[in-house]
């Protein structure tokens, strides 16, 4: 799908400038502040999880570049995104005499903190751009950093008896890369950096306040990929895990500005 956000940015400039020909054009601008509660769909070679949301906050500032029934809204944002892992799982060893049972307990939180440039196309029911809003557009982050903690346990048996048992916790640090590097994930979380996708909703004007609820959908697949260094041969790498943002939105922006 992001090969095809090129020619969404073009149907709706095209869209705006034809409305611009017939229409007073006035620029506003101003701050912005907003809550999300975001999640990440979160899966590996062996598992598809069970992953919960996370409330954050966004700040920035916010501009609209009105004309008349058509606005293009873009903004520059500061956003806390993240995702929960709460989930048991078992899994089973079998052999010719022996079956070993093993059951796994995750306990794990991520904060991911980036700059978002959302690109909204704006449609209002007034002629003015006053009252009802719909809008659509892309978004693009660029992961600044975050945290993560996390309290695991496992436990296996067999015939009811508990063979072995293991429990670590602990936190870290969340890293822009592609790649990480064995031993690195103990203390370090590693995201791609770069972050892209759409977001849709509706928004209410009053004035000078533009009150916005939405939903992105992040279409860039964040894992990085485990690179293991193989001497002269050069390094291999193993697919890391796969997940993508996605947020429920609300935000209220203050806009002021002379026309244009």
């Amino acid at each position: 799908m992001m090969h095809k956000l090129p020619s969404l940015l073009l149907a709706g400039g095209l869209l705006l400038l034809a409305s611009a020909a017939q229409a007073q054009v006035t620029f506003s601008m101003g701050p912005r502040l907003g809550l999300n509660v975001s999640s990440a769909p979160f899966k590996d070679d062996q598992h598809t999880y069970d992953t919960g949301s996370r409330l954050g906050a966004e700040a920035g500032f916010a501009f609209d570049l009105n004309f008349g029934h058509f606005a293009l809204q873009p903004a520059l944002l500061y956003s806390q995104k993240g995702f929960t892992i709460n989930q048991t799982y078992t899994t089973t060893y079998t052999s010719a005499s022996y079956v070993e049972t093993t059951r796994t307990m995750l306990d794990e939180e991520y904060r991911l903190n980036y700059v978002t440039i959302p690109l909204n196309f704006a449609y209002a029911l007034r002629a003015d751009g006053q009252g009802l809003q719909l809008f659509a557009g892309p978004y693009f982050g660029l992961l600044l950093g975050g945290n993560f903690k996390y309290s695991d346990r496992q436990e296996a048996t067999s015939q009811n008896v508990v063979v072995r048992s293991f429990a670590d916790s602990g936190s870290g640090n969340v890293v822009g890369g592609d790649y990480y590097s064995p031993g690195s994930a103990n203390t370090k979380f590693y995201s791609r950096s770069k972050d892209a996708g759409l977001q849709f909703g509706l928004g209410y004007r009053k004035r000078s306040f533009l009150l916005q609820a939405g939903y992105s959908m992040g279409l860039r697949d964040l894992g990085a990929d485990l690179q293991i260094s193989n001497g002269i041969a050069g390094p291999s790498t193993i697919n890391g895990p796969t997940y993508y943002n996605r947020a429920f939105q609300l935000s209220l922006a203050y806009l002021l500005g002379p026309k244009g």
